[in-house]
């Protein structure tokens, strides 16, 4: 996230058919946040360029605006509540379904918890094994990597991040770094 509000986040893709062999795809968050262009032109030059890099998501948001793109291309993010995991947004994976849910609850009385958002992140609940999908990984990296908070020394959570745009303008974001145990090894706060 930039100190000018914008901010990019991007996931792998786990399918069969993912693509598994490019470039770093750090440099498209980097290029995403470092662009001089508007998030949609640098969104597009992106979208031009993805078969160069392992299959991914990437959402892009500036200011109220927000986008997604993935193999499939460009998606404008609507309002409302969304989930994004290693599949298409809101693709209906357990562990998606369960942090919309949650996140609904969360906002239920219109204001966000930084501490009840960050449970959400935190959840290391498995899925059982008939609601899981079929990634073409072993089943029990299937079970492993259905919690939001994945748990493993090879493939885990490593930072989980709140980001709250207060309607002033004002922007909070938190970042808590794990090891590969799961344990709290660090927090960053930022106020823009």
């Amino acid at each position: 996230m930039t100190r000018r509000g914008r901010l990019a986040a991007l996931t792998n893709v786990r399918s069969p058919d993912a693509r598994r062999e490019g470039r770093s795809r750090g440099l498209v968050v980097r290029g995403i946040l470092e662009a001089s262009e508007s998030t949609a032109d640098a969104m597009q030059r992106v979208a031009d360029e993805r078969s160069r890099y392992p299959s991914f998501n990437l959402l892009a948001v500036d200011g109220e605006a927000g986008t997604v793109l993935s193999d499939d291309g460009l998606l404008t993010v609507r309002s409302g509540i969304h989930g994004l995991s290693n599949a298409r947004l809101d693709t209906p994976w357990p562990k998606v379904e369960r942090g919309k849910e949650r996140l609904a609850a969360a906002l239920g009385g219109g204001s966000a918890d930084r501490e009840a958002l960050f449970a959400i992140l935190s959840d290391r609940a498995i899925a059982p094994d008939e609601s899981l999908p079929s990634t073409g990984v072993p089943l029990s990296l299937e079970r492993a990597v259905s919690a939001a908070f994945i748990v493993s020394p090879i493939y885990g959570t490593r930072c989980s991040t709140v980001v709250l745009i207060g309607v002033d303008g004002t922007i909070a974001f938190e970042e808590r770094s794990f090891s590969a145990a799961g344990e709290l090894t660090g927090v960053v706060q930022t106020v823009i």
